[in-house]
């Protein structure tokens, strides 16, 4: 394990880490509640800019120095406030930085496939795409809105790295499978947001089961992921993950089985960690039902 690559991811990984944090607040600065663009100035549209936008403290909107801007260090030496008006800055700051870098190192050290040669290709395109999908799930957790602009993004890049991984390969079949299985894993969801519309036109339920935005996320995922075998892990670790963080509220009668709740993060971390440990999860589970036979 080469130490000098664990240390720059993880830099990297704070760096990118505030990236998502700016993301996320000019997006909630350009969407309304719906997920729809707000009509805005031209200077709004400026100062709330992604790519042209200048970093600013979001209480009295100054103009922030580099000083201010150094990954979790500046949040701790300011004791969480700005240091200009003072305002309180949320922990959400650091604590996305944070993980964002464990994230990294943790793909490294955890990575499934050999990272010899043209193996870190698929590597660099997906530590790339966590930051699309960092954004989308917090997004999601704050507002339960999945941004298809975010979306498409992650789409366009993993697609790239992928398609150029199996051109290196000269292994066509490497980007199919996986094309194969964002549609296996589309049209999954896609039959139960369906089920669910009809369900709602036929009286049994007034709930969505789920949301356009997660029919769509689930197909970058699949492509990430990578077999169509690995998609039913994927998706059981997200529900796992979904009804266990859930659970305390249902006990205590805060939530209910039809209560909104972003759905989002849970298939995200899910696909992460298929995409990680997937394979060995599935051969543990096969073995399990051979040896019971």
């Amino acid at each position: 394990m080469d130490m000098l690559i664990i240390v720059g991811l993880f830099l990297l990984g704070l760096v990118f880490g505030s990236f998502v944090n700016a993301w996320v607040w000019r997006l909630g600065k350009q969407l309304d509640a719906n997920g729809d663009p707000k009509k805005l100035t031209n200077a709004q549209k400026q100062q709330y800019s992604i790519t042209k936008g200048r970093s600013m403290c979001p209480s009295c909107k100054l103009q922030l120095a580099p000083k201010d801007l150094v990954p979790l260090i500046s949040w701790l030496s300011l004791k969480g406030k700005c240091r200009y008006c003072k305002a309180k800055i949320g922990k959400q700051y650091p604590l996305v930085e944070l993980a964002m870098a464990i994230m990294f190192v943790a793909s490294y050290i955890f990575w499934p496939e050999s990272l010899q040669g043209t193996g870190y290709i698929l590597f660099i395109g997906f530590i790339i795409t966590l930051v699309p999908l960092f954004v989308l799930a917090l997004y999601d957790y704050k507002h339960l809105i999945l941004p298809d602009k975010v979306l498409v993004v992650g789409i366009i890049i993993y697609s790239v790295f992928l398609l150029a991984y199996a051109v290196a390969l000269r292994d066509f079949y490497i980007f199919g499978t996986a094309v194969l299985a964002g549609i296996i894993y589309f049209a999954i969801f896609l039959f139960i947001f369906i089920a669910s519309i009809v369900a709602q036109k036929k009286g049994y339920t007034n709930k969505d089961w789920m949301g356009l935005g997660d029919v769509k996320l689930v197909f970058l995922l699949g492509l990430m992921i990578g077999k169509p075998t690995l998609v039913i892990v994927g998706m059981f670790i997200a529900s796992m993950f979904g009804f266990l963080v859930n659970l305390p509220g249902l006990i205590s009668k805060k939530e209910t089985f039809g209560s909104q709740i972003p759905f989002g993060p849970y298939l995200i971390a899910g696909a992460i960690i298929t995409i990680l440990f997937g394979q060995i999860v599935l051969n543990w589970y096969t073995n399990i039902l051979i040896n019971s036979i």
